[in-house]
């Protein structure tokens, strides 16, 4: 069971943490962030089981706008961190485990005309693991 969930640089989600409860409720106004949180954990899931690319093109919107945004321009950084319950833990006297930050960060990319030339047609963005080569 997921007992914590932060998340920083993901949608309107700054420097957010919630803690769960067995049973928890979000509750609140329009545009508070109750589904942001709901899309954070189905990413998590969701990365947790496919390439990363294809975890935020499976997401509600682009996947450039799944990252916050600063002065109009979207962030590069997601961090996650979440703290599980863990039954086989549980039952062998440790009652957690915090699973390590999941830091991902946006490649911006400048595709080539389709001319075969050096000018950039527009840009295009897409999300990697930190530390990976594209």
């Amino acid at each position: 069971m997921i007992t914590r969930l932060e998340v920083d640089g993901f949608k309107s989600l700054r420097e957010f943490s919630v803690d769960f409860e067995p049973f928890t409720v979000f509750v609140g106004p329009n545009s508070a962030g109750k589904s942001n949180i709901l899309d954070a954990l189905a990413l998590l899931s969701r990365l947790a089981a496919r390439p990363i690319e294809e975890a935020f093109k499976q997401g509600r919107g682009r996947s450039i706008d799944q990252f916050t945004r600063r002065r109009g321009e979207a962030g590069q950084v997601i961090r996650f961190a979440v703290e599980l319950l863990l039954p086989g833990l549980a039952e062998s006297g440790e009652a957690a485990a915090t699973v390590a930050p999941l830091p991902l960060r946006a490649v911006h990319r400048a595709p080539r005309a389709p001319d075969g030339g050096g000018a950039p047609r527009g840009s295009r963005r897409t999300a990697a693991p930190r530390g990976a080569r594209r």
